[in-house]
C-alpha cells in the first residue's frame, strides 16, 4: 500500500513539472523563438518611389527620392525592427556607402504599411550614378523564424538605379546671357537677397527635423505592447511558482505521513 501511494505521488511529481514545461515551450514558440518550426518563407515583393514606379535596373530623375521595400510578411514589428532596420544599405557602384535614412510605419498606427521599409537618402544622390539598395539575408519577420536568406540563397537582395544626367550646358549659355543684360546694381542687389535665402532654407530644414517621426508618435502604443508581452510572462511564472508550491506540499504530506506510520509501530 505504501508502495503504491509512494509511485502515486512520484507520478503526481512528473506530470506537473512535464505541464509546466510544455507550458514555457508553447508560450516560446508563440513569441517565435529561432529554431521553432512553422514559419513560412520570408519573400522580397518589390522597390518602388513614391508615385509607384518600379526601381530594378532603371533611371530616377529624382537625387533625393523616397524609396518603399515591399514585402510579404510583417517586418516591422518592435521585436525585429531594430536588427531590420541594420539590414538596409544604400551604396554607390564601387561600394562607397551612402547614408540614409531607414524609417518605417508602426503596426500599431497602421497595420497595412506593417510589410513596407522606407528608404531615403540623407544629402541630393549625385547625376549620372550608379547606386545599389541592399537587404541583407537576416532580415527576420515578426514570428522570428522567416528570414530573407531562405528565399535568396542566403544573398539578400540587391536593387540598382541609375540617376539621370542633368543638362548644365544649356543652363549655364542662359545664366552667361541673363548676367549680361543686368546692371553691376541688380547684381548687387541678388546678392544680398542670397544670404537670405540660404537663411530661410537652413529655418525650413531645422524646422523639418523638429518634426516628430511616426515612429515617435507611437511610442505609447509601443510600451503598451512590452506591458503586454511582460504581462504574459509574469502569468506563466505565477503558474510556475503555483506548481512548486503543489509538490511542496505533497512531498510535506508523504513526509508526515511515513513518519506516523514509523511512530504507530509497536516497540518490541
Amino acid at each position: 500500500m505504501k508502495n503504491f501511494k509512494l509511485k502515486y505521488v512520484l507520478f503526481l511529481i512528473v506530470f506537473l513539472f512535464s505541464s509546466l514545461f510544455i507550458n514555457v515551450s508553447v508560450y516560446a514558440v508563440g513569441l517565435g523563438i529561432p529554431g521553432s518550426s512553422g514559419g513560412k518563407p520570408l519573400s522580397y515583393v518589390s522597390c518602388t518611389l513614391e508615385d509607384g514606379t518600379k526601381v530594378d535596373g532603371g533611371e530616377i530623375s529624382a537625387l533625393q527620392p523616397k524609396f518603399t521595400l515591399q514585402f510579404d510578411k510583417n517586418i516591422v514589428d518592435m521585436l525585429v525592427w531594430e536588427k531590420n532596420r541594420k539590414s538596409v544599405s544604400m551604396s554607390t557602384d564601387n561600394n562607397t556607402n551612402v547614408a540614409i535614412d531607414v524609417n518605417k510605419i508602426d503596426d500599431t498606427v497602421d497595420f497595412d504599411h506593417r510589410q513596407q521599409i522606407f528608404v531615403q537618402p540623407l544629402k541630393p544622390l549625385e547625376p549620372g550614378k550608379t547606386y545599389h539598395i541592399k537587404v541583407g539575408p537576416n532580415l527576420i519577420a515578426k514570428n522570428l523564424q522567416s528570414t530573407l536568406g531562405v528565399t535568396t540563397g542566403g544573398k539578400g537582395i540587391d536593387v540598382s538605379f541609375k540617376t539621370k544626367k542633368q543638362k548644365t550646358a544649356q543652363g549655364t549659355n542662359t545664366t552667361s546671357v541673363s548676367n549680361q543684360n543686368t546692371s553691376p546694381k541688380d547684381n548687387e542687389i541678388k546678392n544680398s537677397e542670397q544670404p537670405k535665402t540660404e537663411n530661410s532654407n537652413s529655418l525650413e530644414s531645422s524646422n523639418n527635423s523638429n518634426k516628430p517621426s511616426a515612429e515617435q508618435k507611437v511610442g505609447d502604443k509601443t510600451v503598451n505592447k512590452t506591458e503586454s508581452l511582460m504581462g504574459n510572462m509574469s502569468t506563466y511564472w505565477l503558474d510556475f511558482v503555483i506548481g512548486l508550491f503543489i509538490i511542496a506540499l505533497i512531498a510535506f504530506e508523504v513526509i508526515r505521513r511515513r513518519k506516523k506510520g514509523r511512530s504507530n509501530k509497536p516497540k518490541v
